[in-house]
C-alpha cells in the first residue's frame, strides 16, 4: 500500500474535515431533507436522503483531495469491479439465503419498494458514508491503523440502528450486531480494496432477510443470527485464501 506523505497538520486537517462531514450527514441529513421537502414522506423521502448523502460524500472527496469526478470515484474505489464483488457476495451469502428459505418454508414476500429502498439504495448509501468516507479515506490515505479507523464509524453505524428495537435488551443486541457488522464490512473492504465488496454483502444480506421476512429488526431470530455468523466466517476464510485459489485470485484482480 502506498504511503501518502501528508504532514501531521495536514492529516489532522483532512481527518477533521472528513469526520465533520460524516457527523453532519449522519445526524442532520434527514432533518435537512425534511426542511427542503416538508411534504415528502416514506420511501421517497428516504431515497432523497440517500441520494443527498452519496452526492455530498463524492463532492466532499473531490474538494478535500482536489480531484475531479473520476478521481473522487477512484478515491472511494467506486470505479472498481461490480461484477467480481457481486459474485463474492452471492457465494458467501448463499448459505444464509438457503437457511432463510428453509426456515420460511420457501415462502417469500416480494415488495418492490422495500427491495429498492431498503435492500439496494440504503445499503449503498450507508457503505459510501460509513465505509467509504469515514473509514476508508482515513485508513487508506492518512495511514491510520485499521482498528483506529474502523471503530468510530462502526459504533455510529450500530447506534444508527437503535430505533429498530422496542426494549432495552433488544436494542443492545441490534446495536452490537450492526456495529460488529460494520467492523466486518470495514475489514472486507480493507482486504479487497473495493467498496463494492461490502456494498454487495450488505445488499444481499438485507435482500435475503427481507425476501423471506426473517424479522422486523436487524437482529432477527437465533437461526438467522447463526446463518449470518456462518456467512461472516465463510467470507473471512475466503478472503484469507484469496491468493491461494485461481477463482479468488480472479476476484482479487481489480484490473
Amino acid at each position: 500500500m502506498k504511503n501518502y506523505d501528508y504532514s501531521f497538520v495536514e492529516r489532522l486537517k483532512i481527518a477533521s474535515m472528513i469526520l465533520g462531514i460524516f457527523f453532519l450527514l449522519d445526524q442532520f441529513s434527514n432533518d435537512f431533507v425534511s426542511f427542503l421537502f416538508p411534504a415528502t414522506e416514506g420511501y421517497f423521502k428516504w431515497g432523497i436522503r440517500m441520494l443527498l448523502e452519496v452526492s455530498v460524500v463524492l463532492l466532499s472527496v473531490c474538494l478535500i483531495f482536489r480531484e475531479n469526478f473520476k478521481g473522487g470515484l477512484e478515491r472511494l474505489t467506486l470505479n472498481k469491479s461490480l461484477v467480481k464483488a457481486f459474485l463474492f457476495g452471492m457465494i458467501v451469502t448463499l448459505p444464509t439465503a438457503i437457511t432463510y428459505a428453509f426456515g420460511s418454508g420457501f415462502q417469500f414476500s416480494w415488495k418492490p419498494e422495500v427491495i429498492l429502498f431498503y435492500t439496494v439504495l440504503s445499503p449503498f448509501a450507508e457503505e459510501v458514508l460509513y465505509r467509504g468516507l469515514a473509514f476508508w479515506l482515513i485508513y487508506r490515505y492518512l495511514n491510520v491503523g485499521f482498528w483506529w479507523a474502523a471503530i468510530l464509524p462502526s459504533l455510529v453505524f450500530g447506534i444508527g440502528h437503535f430505533y429498530q428495537a422496542s426494549d432495552f435488551s433488544e436494542q443492545i443486541g441490534v446495536v452490537a450486531l450492526t456495529a460488529f457488522g460494520g467492523l466486518w464490512f470495514s475489514w472486507i473492504f480493507s482486504k479487497w480494496k473495493n467498496i463494492w465488496f461490502p456494498i454487495f454483502l450488505h445488499i444481499l444480506l438485507n435482500f435475503w432477510f427481507e425476501l423471506f421476512e426473517v424479522g422486523v429488526t436487524a437482529l432477527g431470530d437465533t437461526t438467522s443470527i447463526i446463518a449470518r455468523l456462518f456467512t461472516l466466517g465463510f467470507s473471512i476464510w475466503l478472503t484469507l485464501k484469496k491468493d491461494k485459489f485461481e477463482f479468488l485470485r480472479f476476484l482479487n484482480n481489480q484490473q
